[in-house]
């Protein structure tokens, strides 16, 4: 996020006047670094100092923005100020914050709305699915998946990859396929036992399934990320970078 800001003040420092898409980038860059005051400093400057209207896709990002850093009351107060009919994306932003926040009642607002713009995509059954999962209400939770089973939805498999010598390695959750597999586990063993030592606790708020908590724990060792880290621990020479991708969003815990 810093090194965005940086980048952006050093474009205008060279007379060079930022554009509609300028200011996506550099309020997402806000979003994701928790910058909300440079974020909303930023949205502002585009009328008064430039003279750009904002349009629906600088609103989503404020509004994910105001979302993750917990101020639902400023996100909903700009969602109504806005000129356009709020989207998908502002909706769904807004449930995944009241997920990890524990803002139950405000989320199923959310998800009614989400729902009714888009009631036919997985995705969104699996977010409304995780705000009850994150509350325990685990009835419910049965019922949204059955919800998704009955008009034939199903989830995308998250998977995580990582290049290793020209060559891309793939992994799902509890991946154990690969010849490596027992090495690849015992590599996150190790790594684990070490964060745990600087303050690392597992947050099994992240597995959205009724378990015990030993259970739970186990699961977070295998998510993909992690396997993909341990690979490329196992694979790559000493302070070599390692770059992981992964399809869908990553868990509080990784």
């Amino acid at each position: 996020g810093k090194e965005a800001i940086e980048l952006f003040e050093k474009m205008q420092s060279l007379g060079l006047n930022p554009d509609g898409l300028t200011f996506i980038g550099i309020l997402m860059a806000c979003c994701h670094g928790g910058l909300v005051e440079e974020g909303l400093n930023y949205f502002n400057q585009m009328q008064t100092l430039h003279g750009i209207e904002p349009q629906l896709e600088h609103y989503s990002c404020v509004v994910d923005m105001l979302g993750r850093a917990g101020r639902f009351n400023d996100a909903l107060k700009l969602v109504a100020e806005m000129p356009a009919k709020p989207d998908v994306g502002i909706w769904s932003s807004l449930l995944s914050s009241c997920r990890i926040y524990g803002e139950l009642d405000l989320g199923k607002k959310f998800a009614e709305k989400l729902l009714a713009l888009e009631p036919d995509k997985a995705e969104n059954y699996v977010l409304v699915s995780n705000l009850f999962a994150r509350s325990g209400q685990w009835d419910t939770v049965r019922r949204v998946r059955g919800r998704m089973k009955a008009i034939g939805l199903r989830k995308d498999v998250g998977c995580s990859w990582i290049t290793v010598g020209g060559k891309i390695y793939n992994f799902v959750v509890g991946d154990k396929m690969m010849p490596e597999s027992e090495e690849i586990w015992e590599v996150w063993r190790r790594l684990e036992e070490k964060i745990s030592g600087i303050g690392y606790i597992p947050d099994t708020g992240s597995v959205l399934h009724e378990l015990k908590e030993e259970e739970k724990i186990e699961i977070l060792r295998g998510h993909s990320e992690k396997l993909a880290i341990s690979f490329g621990l196992l694979k790559t020479p000493k302070g070599v970078t390692l770059r992981i991708c992964k399809n869908l969003r990553i868990c509080r815990d990784c």
